[in-house]
């Protein structure tokens, strides 16, 4: 609840008896108290409800609900002012948040003239009263700007209207956000309902019901129509329900003996593959015998050929043999004979026949008898039929009330004329038309409505979607308000609790301006440019910062390193790493301040004096080598930059021996051979010049009193604050001062480095934040995504209200199409009687079709009738034609039984006279001849036949050995 708006200040500017007025709020509550008619109700009606939604109606003005007063009244007065121009304001003020809106409306009243109005609403954050005025000072009276002077002023992402409808629409945008803004209204509605004075005098359950009754939303025909056919078409829908039941248990039925089905056929499949490899494996087999029979087959032609050959050369002989017989006059004898005998078959024959005919006649004529009754049955059977088929004429005419059925009641059941039967078919032929044209209008009339309810069904459900898109894209325009504001509350409380990155307020409302007219990345990428600048100005100083003290703490630690470091300045760096390096090789040396002491009793000041000498010539911090030991160090220290003093280097004059530097005594160091060195080395310095004759003089490092030293090219002047290396307990002390100094230089350093890093750490602590603020700055994916998801809803939005518009033009073509067809049945259907329902038609279609069909039925059997007594008559007559067709036969029998005697005597007369001619022998060697040519030209033409049976065969297993 934290974001919402809250009342924060009203105003009025030049409105009733207000020149400027402002009226501050408390958490979004104001208390007014007066007296009687000091203005409490006319200030609460202003802002509640006309500065909401602008409705500026004399009833609503009231919270009386009278009409008394109009809003020129609250500008012109009673009559003191013609023309006046007036404002009235509501600020809100988000809850913890120093973001700001403001709604406001201002008018302009004419005596005599239409009031003028035109609303605002201020999304920048900019005040009434700060940064913009409602009214100029002028001559110390304030005038309300005109509306175009305020038009001027609302620059940017503001809004300003001249409709009260517009300007209701946006306070509900950026306010209140109701999906719609007759939701809206309907709260205006419920304020000024609970806005009527002393409400709670009368305040009771029912009022409250009444109350509460008239501030919900009214259902509208639309809203109600889909609970209204949702209802209705319940029982439809169990019905549909009952039927998907049935159909998807007949499917599950259908499912299970489909299961079964594939099963069987997949075993009868398997089981085929079984048979065929089987065959297969019989094939081989039947392949093996059929080779084996083609062989066996190919032999026997070879064998059926040679005894072909050998019947040809038997019946050559034979043919010979009958050439030898002189029997013509034999052989004519035994034609007649034979021709008898032929005659007398051929006469047998003729019995035979005429036998066969006289039997197959009396069969006939009983099968013709038998045919007669049954034909008589037959009859008698269609003549019945005939009269039940009539029958269900008359019971089907009780239906379809034909006229001309009673004409068929003329004729009888079983008789009935051709025309009268015609014309019964032509009536019920134009009756059927008459019934199938009705039925076809109430089809199309049932259509149209079929097409008509859906096509209502279909518009409806697309009206819900137009609605449903509508409110899915004001929830996607409240969505992306929602975001704006999010954001807008985001970036005003970084601007608040931000530490680094400080965003002026030009730079804010800039920002907060471009997130009202935020559409896509472009606009965030200038939202972007505005922050990113502000983050690398910021960062741009705390890095040179960051830099500056970056550099002071690299100073302050190389100082550190360099006080922990440093040692005796006296000695190079070059010189202690050299006598490290000898140390290592085994060879001892000494620098040559540790090789020596002062001489007691010596001033500070000739101490001092003579190791700046010592210094300033180089010897102080020359290393000092065993006589020894030196040349091995300078082969092992070749190439390496060292000083180092030579103890035998220098030839000491005998007369010279016994001078001795004063100021310098060895000092112990220990070894006898560096003791022995340094002795040598002392005595090469010398407090002045020692002439040894005219060659010069001598080469020791002279050093003088005043400060003054050479030796030979050598000379110079060494001075020295203070002696700090020439005596054991002078180097100690010199060590511990040394120390002290240090360690005091140290902390100071230390201490300032501490210093810088805090410093430091403090700016890369700004510089984090800094990132971390600007890295916390609020993305705008979120509004992107609800952009393109309003988008999106808004082009699904135009989609159906495009798809709307065809369907509504279809639903009310189709109604005008159901209204015409149900015009014309109506009409048709008075001709008919068989009232309005299509079903009713479909019945006597129905029954038309199946008189007409058992009408047809009727004549077929009358025809039966008719056909079956023809046949009694035809079945009579051909039995009395067999009647006849017997008795001639049996004379024909008789007749040829007389000749077949007479052949008999022939045939035995023509045999005697064979036998006494002698004839006899040679008609049966020329008859066993004859026998012999025939059974040899038999076994001839079967050999033949027998080869060919073999060669078809032969060739038959070759083609199916080929197939096998």
């Amino acid at each position: 609840m934290s974001n919402r708006w809250h009342m924060h200040r009203m105003g009025f500017i030049n409105f009733w008896l207000y020149d400027e007025e402002t009226f501050l709020f408390a958490d979004g509550r104001l208390l007014l108290r007066g007296q009687n008619g000091s203005g409490k109700s006319v200030t609460t009606q202003s802002l509640i409800p006309f500065i909401l939604d602008g409705d500026r109606s004399p009833g609503r003005l009231d919270p009386f609900g009278s009409n008394s007063r109009k809003m020129e009244y609250y500008l012109l007065g009673d009559g003191e002012k013609e023309e006046a121009t007036g404002y009235l304001f509501l600020e809100f003020k988000r809850e913890n948040r120093q973001q700001y809106r403001t709604i406001g409306i201002g008018q302009k009243a004419q005596r005599g003239k239409p009031m003028a109005f035109w609303g605002f609403l201020l999304l920048d954050g900019r005040r009434v009263g700060y940064e913009i005025k409602l009214c100029r000072d002028v001559g110390g009276r304030k005038i309300p700007c005109t509306k175009r002077e305020l038009r001027q002023k609302l620059e940017g992402i503001n809004f300003f209207t001249e409709t009260q409808r517009e300007y209701m629409e946006l306070v509900n945008r950026y306010l209140f956000g109701f999906p719609c803004v007759e939701q809206y209204q309907q709260m205006i509605r419920l304020l000024v309902k609970v806005r009527a004075p002393k409400l709670s005098k009368e305040l009771s359950p029912s009022k409250v019901y009444e109350v509460l009754e008239e501030s919900l939303w009214p259902l509208s025909n639309e809203d109600l129509r889909p609970m209204a056919e949702t209802m209705e078409n319940m029982d439809d829908i169990q019905d549909r329900l009952m039927s998907l039941k049935r159909a998807f248990e007949d499917l599950t039925a259908l499912r299970k003996e489909y299961l079964r089905y594939n099963l069987y056929m997949l075993g009868k499949k398997a089981k085929a593959y079984e048979e065929a490899k089987e065959k297969a494996c019989q094939a081989a087999g039947l392949l093996e015998q059929k080779e084996r029979e083609l062989k066996e087959k190919k032999e026997n032609q070879r064998a059926k050929e040679r005894k072909s050959r050998k019947l040809e050369e038997k019946i050559q002989l034979l043919e010979r043999e009958k050439s030898t017989f002189y029997l013509d006059e034999v052989e004519a004898s035994i034609d007649r004979l034979n021709g008898i005998r032929e005659q007398k078959k051929q006469e047998e024959k003729e019995r035979d026949r005429l036998l066969e005919q006289i039997e197959w006649g009396k069969k006939r004529q009983l099968s013709l008898s038998r045919e007669f009754q049954f034909s008589r049955l037959k009859k008698e059977e269609y003549r019945s039929n005939a009269e039940r088929l009539f029958r269900d004429l008359e019971q089907r005419n009780g239906i379809i009330e034909i006229p001309c059925h009673e004409k068929l009641k003329e004729s009888g059941p079983t008789g009935g004329e051709s025309a009268k039967v015609q014309e019964v078919y032509r009536e019920l032929t134009e009756l059927k038309c008459q019934v199938e044209g009705v039925q076809q209008v109430l089809g199309e009339s049932r259509g149209a409505q079929k097409k008509w309810s859906e096509q209502e069904e279909r518009y409806q459900k697309i009206l819900a979607g137009v609605q449903e898109a509508q409110k899915s894209w004001r929830e996607a325009d409240r969505q992306v308000e929602a975001c704006r504001e999010w954001l807008a509350e985001r970036l005003l409380t970084a601007a608040e609790d931000n530490q680094e990155l400080e965003i002026g307020k030009k730079d804010l409302k800039k920002i907060l301006g471009k997130i009202e007219q935020y559409q896509g990345p472009g606009d965030y990428e200038d939202i972007r440019s505005v922050l990113r600048a502000i983050w690398w100005k910021k960062k741009e100083v705390l890095e040179r910062e960051q830099r500056s003290l970056k550099e002071q703490q690299i100073e302050g630690r190389i100082k550190i390193q360099g006080l922990k470091e440093e040692r005796d300045r006296r000695v190079s760096d070059r010189q202690e790493q050299a006598r490290e390096f000898l140390e290592k090789k085994g060879i001892s040396c000494l620098f040559f301040y540790e090789t020596v002491e002062f001489a007691e009793n010596l001033d500070s000041e000739t101490r001092k004096r003579v190791e700046g000498q010592l210094a300033a010539s180089g010897l102080l911090d020359a290393l000092v080598i065993a006589e020894e030991d030196y040349k091995r160090a300078v082969r092992e220290l070749r190439g390496i930059a060292v000083v180092l003093l030579n103890p035998g280097g220098f030839k000491e004059e005998s007369s010279l021996k016994e001078e001795r530097f004063p100021y310098l005594i060895p000092a112990d160091v220990g070894s006898q051979t560096l003791r022995q060195a340094v002795g040598r080395l002392l005595s090469c310095l010398s407090r002045q010049k020692v002439k040894l004759d005219e060659k010069g003089f001598d080469g020791r490092l002279v050093l003088y009193d005043n400060g003054y030293f050479e030796q030979g090219i050598l000379e110079g002047y060494g001075t020295w604050e203070k002696a700090r290396y020439i005596g054991e307990k002078t180097r100690e002390e010199e060590k511990q001062k040394i120390l002290r100094e240090r360690k005091c230089e140290l902390a100071e350093a230390e201490k300032e480095l501490e210093n810088w890093d805090a410093r430091l750490k403090y700016v890369e602590q700004r510089l984090f934040r800094l990132d971390e603020e600007y890295k916390a700055v609020p993305t705008f994916a979120e509004l992107e995504k609800a952009i393109g998801r309003a988008q999106v809803r808004r082009e699904a939005l135009e989609w159906w209200e495009a798809e709307a518009q065809p369907q509504e033009r279809a639903a009310a073509q189709a109604k005008r199409i159901y209204d015409e067809c149900e015009k014309v049945a109506t009409k048709l259907c008075r001709l008919l009687p068989y009232g309005r329902k299509l079903e009713d038609y479909i019945r006597v279609k129905e029954e038309i079709s199946l008189y007409i069909a058992q009408l047809g039925e009727w004549e077929r059997a009358k025809l039966r009738q008719e056909m079956e007594e023809n046949r009694c008559f035809h079945v009579q007559e051909l039995l009395e034609r067999e009647e006849q067709e017997i008795r001639k036969n049996s004379d024909c029998l008789r007749r040829s039984e007389c000749i077949l005697q007479e052949l008999d005597v022939l045939a035995l007369g023509m045999e005697e006279h064979l036998k006494k001619t002698g004839a006899r022998e040679k008609v049966r060697r020329l008859k066993q001849i004859k026998e012999e040519l025939f059974d040899q030209e038999e076994q001839r033409q079967d050999t033949l036949i027998s080869l060919a049976v073999l060669e078809s065969e032969g060739a038959a297993l070759e083609k199916e050995k080929g197939q096998l």
